[in-house]
C-alpha cells in the first residue's frame, strides 16, 4: 500500500458550498522520486484500456484500489484547510513485468475455471464420459442442480433468480475472454528460485534484522548475516540514528512537560536505513537463488521485544525483580524501538522486481537472532507445506 500527499489546490467533495460548482477532476498528488514510475505506469494503463478496441480485464492492471483520506493536522481554521488529504493506493507489484503478470493472468484464469465449472457442471461431461464414469456424473450434477433450485426458491422469485444466475455465468465468461489479453509490460527474467532454498529474517531490539540463508530441506544454514554485515560501511549511520531517536525523545519529553508546542518529528535516516538492509537482503536471496523471504509477522512484534528485553535484564541482575525492572525500562530507552513495519514494507518492494515471494511466520522467543532466523525459515517451509496438503 503506498500513501502520497494531495495537492493542497484539491477542492474536496465534503466542502461546504452554497452554489453547484463542478469539480475540477485533475489534482496534484506530492511523492517521493521513487514513487513516480507508479503513477506514470497507472496512467499508462488507463491510456491503454481506452485506446484499444479489444477489452482489457482490470485485473490485470498495477493499480488494485485507491480511497482518499484524511490525516489529522494541527492548527485552527476550516478542516478542509488544516487536515492534509492523502492519496491511499494498493498495488499488486507482480503486474510491473511481463513475467509477473503471467503468473497472475494464469492465477486469475485458474480462479474463474473453477468457477465456471461449478456453474456449468455440464461441462465435465467429457472429462467423465472419456474415464467411463457417467454414473458419478450424473450424481454430480444432479446434487449440483437440486442445491441450486432450492436456492433459488429461496430467494422467492425463481424467475429473477435464474436470470441474475445467468448473468454471473456470462460476466465469469467475459472476464475468462478478458483475461486472455494483457496490457504491455517490461521483461524482466524473474529469479530462477531454488525452492529448498530461504532467507529468514529475525527482528529485535537491538538487532533490527538478522538474517540465515537456509536449505530448508537438510536444514542447513547457509550463511549467516548480522545487521553489522548487512549495512557494511553504513554502519555507523545505524548509532547516529537511535542518538537522534534519543535526542528527539528528549526534546518531546522536555516540551510536554512545559506545554509547548510537539514539532519534534523523526528524520529520514531511519527510512533510508530500512531502504539499505532490504536491499542487502534481496541481494543475499538473490545470491542464493532463494524461493522466498521469511519475516516475523508484525502483530508479533511487541510479544518479540518484550521477550528479549526480560531475558536481557534476567541475564544482567539475575533474582532481583525490582532491579531487572529498572534495568528493562532503562534498556529501552537506550536502545527505542524501530519502525518494523516500516522495514517489511522496504523488503516488499525491493524483492517485488526480482519475483521473490515474502512469506510471514511466528518468530520462536527463544534463542539468540540467528537462531531465530534460522527457525523463521523453517517454519515457512512447514507452514507452506502444510497449506498445500
Amino acid at each position: 500500500t503506498l500513501v502520497f500527499l494531495i495537492g493542497q489546490g484539491f477542492q474536496p467533495p465534503c466542502r461546504p458550498y452554497r452554489e453547484k460548482r463542478e469539480l475540477d477532476p485533475h489534482f496534484e498528488v506530492r511523492c517521493d522520486l521513487r514513487h513516480l514510475d507508479w503513477f506514470n505506469r497507472f496512467w499508462e494503463d488507463q491510456e491503454f484500456r481506452a485506446n484499444n478496441e479489444e477489452r482489457y480485464s482490470s485485473g490485470l492492471f498495477l493499480l488494485r484500489s485507491a480511497r482518499l483520506l484524511w490525516r489529522e493536522g494541527k492548527g485552527k481554521g476550516n478542516p478542509w484547510d488544516v487536515n492534509p488529504l492523502y492519496l491511499q493506493c494498493s498495488i499488486d507489484t507482480r503486474l510491473w513485468t511481463e513475467e509477473g503478470t503471467r503468473q497472475v493472468q494464469h492465477q486469475k484464469i485458474s480462479e474463474l475455471e473453477i468457477e465456471r465449472i461449478r456453474m456449468r457442471p455440464e461441462l465435465t461431461f467429457p472429462f467423465f464420459f472419456r474415464a467411463r464414469s457417467l454414473p458419478i456424473y450424473f450424481t454430480i450434477w444432479k446434487t449440483i442442480i437440486a442445491f441450486r433450485v432450492l436456492k433459488f426458491s429461496e430467494k422467492g422469485d425463481f424467475a429473477k433468480a435464474q436470470k441474475e444466475f445467468q448473468n454471473a455465468i456470462q460476466r465469469t465468461e467475459s472476464c475468462l475472454n478478458n483475461l486472455t489479453l494483457s496490457p504491455p509490460r517490461p521483461r524482466k527474467s524473474l529469479c530462477r528460485a531454488n525452492p529448498e532454498i530461504i532467507v529468514g529474517v529475525s527482528m529485535g531490539l537491538a538487532r533490527p534484522a538478522t538474517v540465515a540463508v537456509v536449505n530448508v530441506v537438510t536444514g542447513e544454514v547457509l550463511t549467516y548475516r548480522s545487521i553489522k554485515q548487512l549495512l557494511g560501511e553504513n554502519y555507523n549511520l545505524l548509532a547516529r540514528q537511535r542518538q537522534q531517536k534519543q535526542r528527539l525523545s528528549h526534546q518531546r519529553h522536555k516540551a510536554q512537560k512545559k506545554d509547548a508546542p510537539n514539532r519534534y518529528g523523526e528524520s529520514e535516516l531511519g527510512q533510508y536505513l530500512d531502504r539499505l538492509i532490504a536491499k542487502a537482503i534481496v541481494k543475499l536471496a538473490r545470491e542464493y537463488r532463494a524461493h522466498s523471504i521469511a519475516v516475523p509477522k508484525l502483530r508479533q512484534i511487541r510479544e518479540i521485544i518484550q521477550s528479549e528485553v526480560q531475558a536481557r535484564a534476567e541475564r544482567k541482575i539475575s533474582g532481583y525483580k525490582e532491579g531487572q525492572k529498572k534495568y528493562a525500562r532503562q534498556y529501552r530507552e537506550s536502545i527505542h524501538q524501530w519502525s518494523y513495519n516500516r522495514l517489511i514494507e522496504s523488503i516488499h518492494q525491493a524483492s517485488a522486481p526480482f519475483g521473490i515471494a515474502i512469506e510471514t511466520v511466528s518468530q520462536s522467543l527463544q534463542g539468540n537472532p540467528q537462531e531465530q532466523a534460522r527457525t523463521n525459515a523453517l517454519a515457512a517451509y512447514t507452514e507452506r507445506f502444510e497449506s498445500a496438503r
